[in-house]
């Protein structure tokens, strides 16, 4: 139809989550780590209109085959790791829509790339603490991406805060870890009420003699990112 201008690939799914990659029509514009795009579908069988939202794109991080760095200048694709929300009532969503796409299937991304959530400008930094919720996994990991093509000597650490909730990219970031001694990516998992998750983990970090010492803010950079909900 005339409103798609992209074909999807399901790189991995599970129960609870999928990467998504999308194949545009048209040529990808450079941009930034940790920026967003906006995806579409139909609203309805009659498909005269787009319902769309704004989604941070991911990174594949490594070519597990390789082990080589992924580089979005070389990727013909772009990453969307989506996570399952729960069906807000008087309010259209697009996400349970993109959970019943196949690979093959068509839909709408926009060319249009923004956002304010990037690498430092700063490179000096002695540690960088990315924390996300299930949702800020994304932009976290294509900075993280950014930070290590780059060469970035610091300390950078990568925490999920969440539930049982497993990441899609543990193979990615275990394979990162073996190659690059100063990446560590770690799931701190609570199965407390949401709104206790991310109070709960800066206290055990806090705590944690491993990370106490990256506390000192004029030596540490943090990023936190995601629904704070989920």
């Amino acid at each position: 139809m005339d409103l798609y201008n992209a074909t999807v690939e399901i790189h991995r799914s599970d129960n609870e989550s999928k990467i998504f990659r999308v194949f545009p029509d048209f040529p990808i514009r450079l941009f930034k780590a940790g920026q967003y795009g906006s995806l579409g579908l139909a609203s309805d069988e009659k498909e005269n209109k787009l319902v769309k939202r704004a989604y941070s794109i991911a990174s594949p991080m490594i070519d597990l085959s390789t082990n080589q760095l992924s580089n979005q200048k070389d990727l013909k694709y772009l990453e969307f790791y989506i996570n399952k929300v729960n069906q807000r009532k008087k309010k259209e969503q697009i996400t349970p829509k993109l959970f019943e796409l196949k690979s093959g299937d068509r839909m709408f991304c926009g060319e249009k790339i923004v956002g304010h959530y990037t690498p430092p400008e700063n490179s000096d930094w002695k540690n960088i603490v990315f924390v996300s919720t299930h949702t800020g996994e994304s932009p976290n990991n294509s900075i993280i991406n950014h930070l290590l093509l780059q060469g970035s000597k610091a300390t950078i650490i990568n925490i999920n805060v969440g539930n049982s909730w497993k990441s899609l990219y543990s193979e990615e970031h275990q394979a990162i870890e073996k190659l690059y001694k100063n990446y560590r990516f770690l799931q701190f998992q609570d199965n407390s009420p949401t709104y206790n998750r991310i109070t709960n983990f800066i206290a055990n970090f806090s705590e944690n003699e491993e990370f106490s010492a990256l506390l000192d803010v004029k030596e540490t950079l943090f990023y936190l990112c995601g629904d704070p909900l989920l």
